[in-house]
């Protein structure tokens, strides 16, 4: 048990949550914005690279899940090398495909925003319609793509709009990849 005292989620499993007296559960897809009852200045908060960031609950080797703790100073670290490795700048979009269950969310969401860039954000039910999500994302002008290789492969093998010309980047993770796949893509 770690204690938080705000958890976000979505419409479709908010009602798999517990109730947990003292703490608060925001619904990043409901109906009213989130927002409204918030006040927007400054919360005057200050956070020590040391303090916790957030934690994310991993099986790892073990198949037993842990929380993973990390820091303010490391999630940072992390943001900047992406920003450096990828020549990301205020013209940058990222596609922001992963579920926040997942680590890999935490750099989509943020590192788009931390250089003056736009995160993309996309559904699951978008990114499941393969042949229109190269459509959505060509649209949207992502520079910046992050895929699993088995989604990959289906939407390399559906008809459908590809023209991801823009990209800058294209990372494939999560799983192992093979030659033959990455052909396919180039």
């Amino acid at each position: 048990e770690i204690g938080c005292k705000v958890v976000l989620t979505d419409m479709s499993t908010k009602g798999s949550l517990p109730e947990v007296p003292g703490m608060e559960v925001l619904v990043l897809d409901a109906e009213e914005p989130l927002y409204s009852e918030y006040p927007s200045d400054s919360l005057d908060i200050d956070i020590s690279p040391d303090s916790l960031a957030y934690v994310i609950y991993t099986s790892g080797s073990t198949g037993r899940p842990k929380g993973a703790m990390i820091e303010h100073a490391g999630m940072l670290n992390h943001l900047l090398l992406m920003l450096d490795s990828l020549s990301m700048d205020d013209s940058s979009v990222v596609a922001f495909t992963a579920p926040f269950t997942f680590d890999i969310s935490v750099w989509q969401m943020l590192s788009g925003l931390l250089c003056g860039g736009r995160v993309a954000v996309y559904g699951e039910s978008t990114i499941l319609d393969a042949p229109s999500f190269g459509k959505v994302l060509s649209g949207d002008a992502v520079t910046l793509l992050q895929l699993v290789p088995s989604y990959l492969s289906s939407f390399l093998d559906v008809d459908g709009d590809k023209d991801l010309n823009g990209l800058s980047y294209f990372l494939v993770t999560g799983e192992a990849v093979r030659p033959s796949l990455l052909g396919r893509w180039f």
